[in-house]
């Protein structure tokens, strides 16, 4: 039974979420405590590999290293205290991407997708009259427009595939590109219909509030508090960050819920809460009409472009509610690709967002960005490459979301000698228990620009430390400002071989950005030391390439890390050629390929459950079904194939359309084994296959007896 994780020895599970392929029971860790041990030596070059604890170190220049210590009080011996993380198999849609097969609308690529002839309102007029839950399809071809398409609730717009369908840009100013975007914002900053808090605990789903009035099941909520101005703190080295979170940016901690039931004061909500509100910081909960939300809206294989910077944000999530961005490319970026804003459990996925078109500086050529308490959302499966602002990045009290298993390559500043973050885990403030697990990035960093962050997790990814030779200060694999506390980073990969050259960097010790390629630079930067980042972080079972070691935290017994944090067990999509988990400490090699970096690199990526092809034998007669665990294209067909004696569909049948899942080979000849080959095509190209092989019978065997049929 591969249940991807090795958790044997808890006794309380969490419930998980009922979707099939992230089904995840996420566990009760026992609360455990944080102190400080400081452990004297640095750390040298071991020649050998192993694993070592932090005292098993050598001396770097007479420095010395302070090693967060978490104290066992468990009989499990946990390794993440509860307190600093939530459960992450609640992000996302319900369920994952609904498959959307009825399609309302095909525009005419003659007419339209010639790339000459302005085909925005043909779009927006098909995605208008399109009944809900239907598919407006874009074929092949060049769409040229020259305003924003709006989505709304249960819209789906699809392409044939990136690179073959293309929306372009052209005609001037556009705020965005495609948006999915309700009235949320204008309803917390601008209606302001508040309630304050009684009680609104972590991990909870029950809330108090000191009145229900006019709050129904659907709305959504946004909980959020006032800043205590120590763990979370507005001042950044730019001063206060009035247009981060609301209220001028008085309250930059919360998160968004959906109410689902009403009893007296009591509101129980979808999702458990990520964080235990304090009622001496005046907490409040806003209302938002469930109306104001955009819910169920999907955009699909196709491309995003422009050829000039018109276009701010190529997409625009504000207010969007189990709505979806999949196998979406986006190029020539202006300011940002995907601005996610306010919004709650929607997913960002198999989608390539690459090259800038004016710049990589301060909010130019952005990559996605998850931003104004965005809760819950899951970024999973992307490629990042040539562009600015961290690839992904979290801001702006963006709380509770899973992004995993990017491939981050090429991030560019316009200072090409600086290495700027990529990923980018704080640039504004509060974002809190958010989790990035399985990326492969180059330089982990939560800056103190805007402020603070606090309890978000780092969990076996690969950041290098290094990109090229071309950049030549800031070369450091993990970077955490002041101000960006309880950070954790565990079974990660650090650092690059033979460029990497030094362990740790803190207050007070002498450091050389230019020189030094340091695997952890703890509270300095920008001016500020801030002991308290390393005081607080938790690090442990990450293998680095200056020690050339796993390190271990000496005091947490456990170093049987979990092969995720938000699955149960490999996901469908995973590539055969590479091993799951694909890094962190025991596992060969230590790091490895994830499926977005081998299509990047065009290698083979084979999915291990894309699809299954069944056969039930009767008399002369194969009855098939199959499974299909991949998105296809509208336009793609079905082939099937068999060898042997012919029977009433000759061999191959062609041109069974894609949403069919059974089909029937009769007139066949009994006892003869049949190998039948399952094919989806596109355009002449075969695309998924699976082969059975059945032999018809006119015997039915039900032990312990056999019946001849009749």
């Amino acid at each position: 039974m591969n249940m991807g994780m090795r958790w044997g020895y808890i006794s309380q599970l969490y419930e998980g979420s009922n979707r099939m392929k992230r089904k995840h029971k996420m566990l009760n860790l026992a609360t455990v405590l944080v102190l400080l041990m400081t452990v004297s030596g640095g750390v040298g070059s071991l020649a050998s590999s192993k694993d070592i604890l932090p005292q098993d170190v050598g001396t770097e220049a007479g420095n010395e290293y302070n090693m967060v210590t978490v104290v066992d009080v468990s009989a499990a011996g946990e390794i993440i205290p509860n307190d600093r993380k939530i459960d992450w198999s609640t992000t996302g849609i319900p369920g994952g991407i609904p498959e959307r097969t009825s399609v309302c609308a095909t525009i005419d690529s003659a007419v339209y997708g010639n790339g000459t002839t302005d085909a925005t309102d043909a779009i927006q007029n098909a995605i208008d009259g399109c009944p809900d839950g239907q598919v407006v399809y874009l074929p092949k071809g060049t769409y040229i427009v020259h305003d924003t398409i709006h989505l709304y609730d249960y819209d789906t717009l699809r392409g044939a595939g990136p690179g073959k369908t293309m929306l372009k840009h052209v005609g001037g100013y556009s705020r965005s590109m495609v948006d999915m975007r309700g009235l949320i914002y204008w309803q917390i900053s601008g209606l302001h219909k508040t309630y304050p808090v009684l009680q609104a605990n972590k991990d909870s789903k029950v809330i108090t509030l000191s009145s229900t009035s006019g709050i129904k099941p659907g709305d959504i909520l946004l909980i959020n508090q006032l800043n205590d101005n120590k763990l979370v703190d507005p001042v950044g080295v730019e001063g206060k960050c009035t247009y981060c979170g609301y209220e001028g940016g008085d309250r930059v901690l919360g998160q968004l819920v959906e109410v689902t039931a009403l009893a007296g004061n009591q509101i129980t909500l979808n999702l458990p809460l990520h964080w235990t509100y304090n009622t001496n910081l005046d907490p409040w909960a806003y209302q938002v009409d469930a109306s104001a939300m955009i819910r169920q809206a999907g955009l699909e294989d196709l491309t995003l472009t422009q050829d000039n910077p018109e276009v701010e944000f190529m997409i625009e999530m504000d207010g969007a509610q189990y709505s979806w961005i999949k196998n979406v490319e986006i190029k020539n970026i202006q300011r940002r690709a995907m601005w996610i804003i306010n919004s709650l459990q929607n997913e960002i996925r198999e989608c390539y967002v690459h090259v800038g078109i004016d710049g990589y500086g301060r909010d130019r050529g952005y990559g996605i960005f998850l931003d104004l308490h965005s809760s819950n959302n899951l970024v999973e499966d992307n490629i990042l490459s040539m562009i600015d602002g961290g690839g992904v990045m979290t801001g702006g009290g963006a709380s509770g979301n899973v992004i995993a298993y990017n491939y981050l390559h090429d991030i560019l500043f316009d200072d090409p000698w600086w290495l700027i973050a990529s990923p980018s885990i704080n640039h504004a403030p509060h974002p809190k228990m958010n989790l990035w697990e399985g990326d492969i990035g180059i330089k982990a960093e939560a800056d103190i620009i805007h402020g603070s962050s606090s309890h978000n997790t780092i969990f076996r990814s690969q950041m290098k430390g290094w990109q090229s030779d071309t950049i030549t200060t800031r070369n450091n694999a993990v970077e955490i400002a002041a101000k960006n506390t309880y950070m954790n980073v565990v079974g990660s990969v650090l650092g690059t071989p033979g460029k990497s050259n030094r362990y740790e960097v803190l207050p007070g010790q002498p450091y050389d950005d230019w020189s030094d390629k340091v695997i952890w630079v703890l509270g300095v930067g920008s001016g500020v030391n801030d002991p308290n980042v390393a005081a607080t972080l938790l690090r442990h079972g990450n293998y680095d390439y200056v020690s050339n070691s796993v390190v271990w935290d000496p005091v947490i017994a456990n170093h049987d890390l979990p092969d995720s944090l938000y699955l149960s067990a490999k996901p469908e999509w995973w590539c055969r050629e590479t091993p799951w988990p694909p890094i962190g400490p025991g596992v060969v090699g230590y790091h490895n390929d994830i499926p977005a970096k081998r299509r990047f690199e065009g290698l083979p990526c084979t999915q291990t459950t894309e699809m299954t092809l069944k056969g039930i034998p009767a008399d002369g007669t194969i009855y098939l079904t199959w499974e299909v665990n991949a998105s296809l294209p509208i336009t793609s067909t079905w082939e099937i194939s068999y060898d042997g004696p012919p029977g009433d569909q000759p061999s191959p049948v062609t041109g069974l359309p894609e949403p069919n899942r059974a089909y029937t080979l009769t007139g066949l000849t009994n006892y003869v084994r049949y190998s039948i080959t399952l094919t989806a095509m596109l355009d002449s190209t075969p695309i998924l296959t699976d082969t059975v092989r059945v032999m018809p019978s006119d015997i039915s065997i039900h032990l312990p007896i056999v019946i001849k049929r009749p």
